[in-house]
C-alpha cells in the first residue's frame, strides 16, 4: 500500500516493465526495501503464470533463514524455501523436487548449492514446459542475487562461486 522510498517505487516499477530476459541492478541502502522487489516479482509472475518460480542467491544462512521465515507470512509466498547445508540429502532433494514442480514460489540458496547440488534442478526449472519431464511443471522466471554489494566491496576471492554466477544464468 506504501513504498518505504522513491527508489523502492522505481525498482519495482522497472521490474515490472522492463523485457524479458533483460537483467536488472539495484543499488539501496539496507532497510529499503530491497527483498520486496524478489516478494513482489514472485507473486505477480505467479499470477501470469501459476507456477513461475524465482531463485535468490543469498551470501549467509542467517539471512536465507530470515527471508524464508518473512515469505511464509506472506500470503501466496508460505511455501517458499530456504535450502542451506545443515539440510540433509534428502530433505534438499524433496525441496528441489517441489520448485520443479511449482510448487515453491521462491527458493533461497548460496551460490555454492546453486552450482553444486541444486545446479541440474535449477537448469530443469529454467527449460521451457516442451523440454523437461511432464512433473516438471515449475518454471524459472527470475534469478536474483540479494546484498551483491558485498562480492564488489569484498573482493574476487570471497567466495568465487559468487563469480561463477553469470556462467549459470
Amino acid at each position: 500500500s506504501s513504498y518505504h522510498a522513491a527508489t523502492q517505487k522505481a525498482a519495482i516499477r522497472a521490474l515490472m516493465t522492463m523485457p524479458s530476459a533483460s537483467a536488472l541492478s539495484v543499488t539501496m541502502p539496507t532497510g529499503s526495501g530491497k527483498s520486496l522487489l524478489f516478494q513482489f516479482g514472485a507473486l505477480w509472475w505467479r499470477t501470469q503464470l501459476p507456477h513461475a518460480c524465482s531463485l535468490v542467491i543469498v551470501p549467509t544462512v542467517a539471512l536465507a533463514q530470515d527471508h524464508e521465515r518473512t515469505l511464509r507470512s506472506i500470503p501466496g509466498l508460505e511455501n517458499s524455501r530456504a535450502l542451506t547445508g545443515e539440510h540433509g540429502y534428502a530433505e534438499r532433494e524433496d525441496v528441489l523436487m517441489g520448485f520443479n514442480r511449482g510448487e515453491i514460489p521462491i527458493l533461497l540458496l548460496s551460490p555454492e548449492m546453486a552450482l553444486g547440488f541444486a545446479r541440474e534442478e535449477i537448469l530443469t526449472a529454467a527449460k521451457p514446459n516442451h523440454a523437461k519431464p511432464a512433473a516438471a511443471m515449475g518454471r524459472l522466471t527470475t534469478f536474483f542475487v540479494d546484498e551483491a554489494h558485498i562480492i564488489e566491496s569484498w573482493g574476487r576471492s570471497f567466495r568465487p562461486d559468487f563469480q561463477r554466477l553469470p556462467a549459470l544464468v
